[in-house]
């Protein structure tokens, strides 16, 4: 996993800028053996006395290969007051996320399949997108009183795209599916806050 990120600030006469754009590589995978679960769903009947979901040998071994792939871009981009003591203090900003992630299982066995071809296959290329703004002020109505206006609307989409292989764990063709879906939902934020002491916040 690699996980860089940076933040830049400006502080400019009525407000702070600061910008944080982050990047993450992420990498998965294992190897495992599925003879059990080939003998399970009755494929296989390995013929040992100890019953038909026993390996006999090292040859019976149906390797399994999984897997995935992760790319992530985030960036943040916003603008805060920093005058504390006046009657409104805000931050404003727009926030953008994609992923690429790339999930696959790929199964093998010499016994279903003599060749060393793989006997099942997916691969699964998942995009996630979403861009976003959001702003919120703060009323400071009296040292103890504050009301709070915020709102936050973003657009986001997912597309998918599934390709499973021709083994014997598959449906024995070709097929690949998509799937998408979009949507902008939209988070209102409405709040009024007292501060009655150093240690007590009443909020609704």
């Amino acid at each position: 996993i690699t996980l860089p990120s940076i933040k830049v600030e400006a502080h400019l006469p009525f407000a702070e800028l600061t910008s944080i754009t982050s990047y993450l590589d992420r990498t998965v995978w294992l190897v495992n053996d599925t003879s059990a679960f080939l003998s399970a769903i009755g494929l296989i009947n390995y013929g040992s006395p100890l019953g038909p979901g026993y390996p006999t040998s090292t040859a019976d071994v149906a390797p399994q290969l999984t897997g995935q792939t992760d790319h992530r871009f985030t960036q943040e981009i916003r603008l805060a007051s920093n005058q504390p003591d006046a009657f409104i203090s805000w931050v404003a900003g727009v926030f953008y996320d994609r992923s690429d992630q790339l999930d696959y299982a790929t199964y093998y066995s010499l016994l279903l399949d003599p060749t060393g071809a793989n006997i099942g296959n997916l691969h699964q290329d998942t995009i996630d997108k979403q861009l976003a703004v959001f702003a919120q002020a703060d009323f400071h109505v009296s040292s103890q009183w504050t009301a709070t206006l915020g709102a936050r609307v973003s657009d986001v989409s997912v597309d998918q795209r599934n390709n499973n292989g021709t083994g014997v764990l598959n449906s024995g063709q070709p097929a690949v599916q998509y799937a998408s879906s979009k949507e902008t939902p939209f988070t209102p934020k409405a709040s009024v806050s007292f501060q009655a002491d150093q240690n007590n916040l009443f909020y609704i």
